[in-house]
């Protein structure tokens, strides 16, 4: 049986009952007729490094979106790529095909298709500057729908996928981004001074910054975390002993406990939220809440 702890860089987390891996339409409707038949709550996950999970079991049904793979339009500069697709994969080939855009978010965990909920960030860029459109799946009406820029409303680490109405009805199935064979990487990050020189090119901007972020964070397959935390999010004692129980001493599991805070109180209400909306069970019996990451 797999669970959460396989699932997610923290590697912690209960048994997952009913999984499902889906590559296509037929693939998600089957697990959403199967959640329905047995009246089971339904919870999309990407890599799962962005979640704490409980160790309780969740009866519910987990789907996981696994479809791989990218294309580049060479004539428009566009490339277009899978949800499934590991996200540093994808910069990778961008970088090895002289495009600039994605470079400054080389190393950064998780999948293609999460990187528009968070509207990810690292080293002065972020992905609503590059991004142009995705394809996504309502699970509810089972039907697809195509997003812009403009509908995605991305914010600092925020996007529409993170306002409550549209938290996991969407399941996103692929993210076109525009891209440039012109121009210059932005270097001028505090933590890229000194370490990339100004006529560098943006494979040496790359290895340069995936040295940084080597230096500065926990490899998560040795030391389970999940990355940076960029708005203060508070995490009760109970979550927090669970992750210091599995992190060896001295490694950092990036939560933080304030007894001041509601999500440290036994009925607070903070204590039910991931992300500011009311988490699924399995992700809040130990009343903590999830980092708002990325790097």
């Amino acid at each position: 049986p797999i669970g959460f702890s396989d699932l997610t860089t923290f590697g912690i987390g209960g048994r997952i009952e009913n999984y499902f891996e889906v590559e296509d339409k037929e693939g998600i409707d089957k697990a959403l007729d199967y959640a329905k038949s047995k009246k089971l709550p339904v919870f999309i996950i990407g890599d799962g490094s962005d979640i704490l999970a409980s160790e309780k079991d969740f009866k519910g049904v987990v789907i996981k979106y696994v479809r791989r793979g990218y294309e580049l339009d060479t004539k428009n500069n566009e490339l277009i790529s899978y949800a499934g697709t590991n996200w540093d994969d994808l910069v990778d080939f961008s970088v090895d095909n002289g495009l600039h855009g994605l470079g400054c978010l080389s190393g950064i965990p998780g999948t293609v298709g999460a990187s528009p909920i968070q509207n990810i960030g690292a080293y002065g860029a972020e992905i609503k500057d590059v991004f142009k459109s995705l394809k996504a799946y309502d699970l509810k009406k089972r039907k697809y729908v195509d997003f812009d820029k403009e509908d995605c409303k991305f914010g600092y680490r925020e996007s529409i996928f993170k306002i409550k109405e549209y938290w996991q009805k969407y399941l996103i199935l692929s993210v076109t981004f525009k891209l440039n064979k012109s121009g210059k990487t932005n270097i001028s990050y505090e933590s890229l001074k000194g370490v990339v020189d100004d006529g560098a090119d943006i494979m040496d901007v790359r290895k340069a910054i995936l040295k940084v972020r080597s230096e500065k964070l926990e490899n998560p397959k040795e030391h389970g975390n999940a990355g940076s935390f960029f708005q203060g999010h508070s995490c009760a004692m109970g979550l927090l002993c669970a992750a210091r129980r599995k992190t060896p001493h001295g490694a950092h599991t990036g939560a933080q406990w304030r007894p001041d805070t509601p999500a440290a109180q036994p009925h607070g209400k903070g204590s039910q939220y991931l992300r500011g909306r009311r988490a699924p069970h399995h992700l809040r019996p130990g009343r903590g809440q999830s980092p708002d990451r990325r790097d």
